[in-house]
């Protein structure tokens, strides 16, 4: 079975294979989402999981096989990829504005 990792450096797809296949008449592993927001999930952060052992192959501009998660990513990326500054920027200023309300009220 051929796999394909998306290399966001460069563009393109590392090819790598493993093992001899999913026999045919069997379902496909159910792919890994992550942690999504309110528009989705992190295109870096999808795809089926890459077994152990799998050998590099080659590379080329399109997928191949089934697509893996970008190298190094984890739910936890996704979820900082999804959330933008002005988000930060409220979360942080509704904490200060509280700490400091908190203050006045002894």
């Amino acid at each position: 079975m051929i796999y394909s990792r998306w290399r966001p450096e460069t563009g393109g797809y590392d090819y790598f294979e493993a093992g001899p296949g999913i026999p045919l008449g069997n379902d496909l592993p159910k792919p890994s989402l992550g942690i999504g927001s309110s528009i989705g999930v992190a295109s870096v952060d999808i795809g089926r999981k890459m077994p152990l052992g799998a050998k590099h192959v080659g590379s080329g501009p399109v997928a191949k096989g089934m697509v893996t998660p970008v190298a190094g990513t984890s739910s936890l990326g996704a979820l900082a990829l999804s959330i933008g500054f002005g988000e930060i920027a409220m979360v942080v200023g509704g904490a200060l504005l509280g700490w400091w309300l908190r203050g006045k009220s002894k």
